[in-house]
């Protein structure tokens, strides 16, 4: 798999935005693996929520006790720092609700969503280990499949009125964006040097070496008689579980990123050379590597790193928007006094 230096990089710039992590995480606050979306409508708060005391309210809205404290061990378990979750519960909290009451207000420009979810809830069930288990745990929580359907359609329609309104157009990566990220890392817009490689791995754990590299040559001969032979071989004896499906394939390897077979250079044509199966022994057993011609490093064209680029700046722009939407909103609740927070 072409795994280029532009592809690590926007990676890397994806991963300093929270745009799909703010909608995966704040949008849909799980409890447990599948289920427990935030309330979205006043008459689908479970029971167990309405005897809990109130702690929020947005524009009338209210927000319990106990959805504070779901979302505060759910912070937990995402790594937050301690001293964060109370202030960072609260602005979720906060954040989801004003985009509820929004979305609520424009549901009539909004796609309905319920046939979608019902089939999502029906795909998930299908999956579940007990289905009855799987209900029951929906009517702990206050829900039955109708209801729970109609959350997950509701919060769909709140994904739909924040990507399609509220920051519509805003976020599209445009071709000064892309010029402006360029020109700063025209430098790295670089293809390292690489090339196809391909093993067949025999592990000595608990074995005798002399037993396995004798092995390991036989297979060799073989090759050298019939280097076509090598993906069939590869399938019938390399114990590398991954690959030995593949016919030993390990894909394109790139200089100086981590490799798979890291104590072997990989790039030494004059031992490996190129289409000549090689025997190679690594701390975990013998290898007999076929490498493909070395590639020289080069520079990236537009058409391979435009993609990339764009799709990073996208992604970044949306996290802005989405940030100052909300801090948009947040101020002129507080402005209207619409945000009230209750100490138990």
């Amino acid at each position: 798999m072409k795994f280029s230096a532009l592809k690590i990089y926007a990676i890397k710039l994806a991963l300093y935005t929270s745009g799909l992590l703010y909608l995966a995480i704040d949008l849909f606050l799980w409890h447990g693996p599948l289920w427990g979306i935030l309330n979205n409508k006043k008459d689908e708060i479970s029971s167990t929520e309405t005897a809990s005391p109130t702690v929020l309210k947005i524009y009338g809205e209210k927000i319990s006790a106990q959805q504070r404290d779901r979302r505060a061990a759910e912070l937990e378990k995402l790594g937050v720092d301690k001293n964060a979750i109370v202030y960072k519960t609260e602005q979720d909290l906060i954040n989801n609700g004003l985009l509820r009451i929004r979305a609520r207000y424009n549901d009539k420009k909004l796609p309905d969503y319920l046939a979608e979810a019902k089939a999502a809830l029906e795909s998930m069930l299908s999956r579940a280990k007990d289905v009855n288990e799987a209900d029951e745990w929906l009517a702990s929580q206050g829900y039955s499949r109708e209801s729970f359907a109609h959350k997950l359609a509701a919060v769909r329609r709140q994904l739909h009125y924040l990507e399609n309104i509220a920051i519509k157009d805003k976020s599209a990566a445009t071709d000064v964006d892309i010029s402006n990220i360029v020109a700063q890392m025209e430098d790295q817009l670089v293809l390292p040097s690489h090339r196809q490689v391909s093993h067949i791995f025999l592990s000595t754990l608990n074995k005798e070496d002399e037993s396995v590299k004798a092995h390991a040559e036989e297979l060799l001969q073989q090759l050298q008689a019939n280097p076509a032979s090598f993906a069939d071989l590869a399938k019938q004896h390399s114990e590398d579980a991954r690959t030995a499906p593949l016919g030993g394939d390990l894909g394109i390897i790139y200089a100086h990123y981590q490799t798979p077979l890291q104590e072997i250079n990989i790039f030494d044509t004059e031992h490996l050379k190129t289409g000549v199966p090689t025997l190679v022994r690594s701390k975990w057993g013998w290898h007999i590597i076929c490498a493909g011609e070395l590639q020289s490093a080069r520079a990236l064209t537009p058409e391979e790193y435009r993609e990339s680029i764009s799709t990073a700046v996208t992604s970044y722009k949306t996290d802005n928007e989405v940030t100052n939407w909300l801090q948009v909103n947040k101020d002129e609740a507080n402005k209207k006094n619409k945000i009230q927070s209750y100490a138990e």
